[in-house]
């Protein structure tokens, strides 16, 4: 007589993978995770993509370069996940009393700061002159 739990033990999870959940282990459960967790890109790199067209190797790589100093890893990360606290948040929390561009006055955001603001401009072209 067969065992009643043979009939549930293969699992089709989709037409290319069948989990056998009796000889299932922890590991098993975490590559799952991995596979399903990693199918797209996180939502900061998917708002960049409306500013930057960026394929998925080119975040790939950016992704792979972290900096050696904790404080660069944390600015990296809030920078790539578009989480940096601007002005337009204080505004937003009632902490600052404007959200303009501390440099030039112009309505403040991450796009802003880090790409249209003149003043960040010159002060990247500045920091490349001086290398």
């Amino acid at each position: 007589m067969p065992n009643c739990c043979e009939n549930w033990a293969l699992f089709e999870l989709d037409e290319a993978t069948q989990i056998d959940l009796q000889k299932l282990k922890a590991r098993d459960y975490y590559r799952l995770l991995l596979v399903k967790k990693h199918q797209s890109l996180p939502t900061g790199p998917e708002r960049w993509n409306k500013d930057f067209a960026i394929d998925r190797e080119g975040w790939r790589g950016i992704f792979r370069v972290v900096p050696k100093d904790s404080k660069l890893k944390e600015f990296q990360y809030k920078l790539l996940h578009r989480i940096v606290v601007k002005k337009k948040e204080l505004f937003r929390y009632g902490i600052n009393s404007d959200s303009d561009c501390l440099y030039c006055g112009e309505p403040d955001s991450i796009n802003h700061t880090f790409i249209d603001c003149e003043f960040t401009k010159n002060f990247a072209q500045q920091v490349v002159d001086w290398f």
